[in-house]
């Protein structure tokens, strides 16, 4: 992602997009963990970067977050939580304008 700024560019490489997105996701509530989706990812992403895909666009995020939270958690309430978190950190630490958090719930942990 790249932001112009009066005295030239900031590029924000992905890499640090998805360090923020999972600093966000570790202080949220009720949640447990991320799971790849697909075979590859398993494998090949690094930790931080597992059931985590963003999507870049000039200066919107669409950011897509494939989760597992604790049984008993209110499900509505952790991921409200969850999408608030990602959305704030996002806009203060990347300077993005335009975010979306897409969170889809792929199990629960007891």
């Amino acid at each position: 992602m790249t932001i112009e700024l009066p005295r030239g560019k900031l590029e924000i490489l992905p890499q640090a997009l998805y360090s923020i997105v999972h600093a966000a996701l570790m202080e949220s509530y009720g949640l447990v963990g991320t799971k790849a989706q697909g075979l590859m990812e398993q494998i090949f992403s690094k930790e931080e970067e597992k059931g985590i895909k963003i999507t870049e666009e000039e200066r919107s995020v669409v950011v897509d977050l494939y989760i597992v939270l604790e049984y008993g958690v209110r499900i509505p309430v952790a991921v409200r939580n969850i999408q608030e978190n990602v959305y704030h950190h996002l806009k203060k630490d990347a300077g993005c304008e335009d975010v979306e958090v897409n969170v889809h719930v792929v199990g629960l942990q007891f």
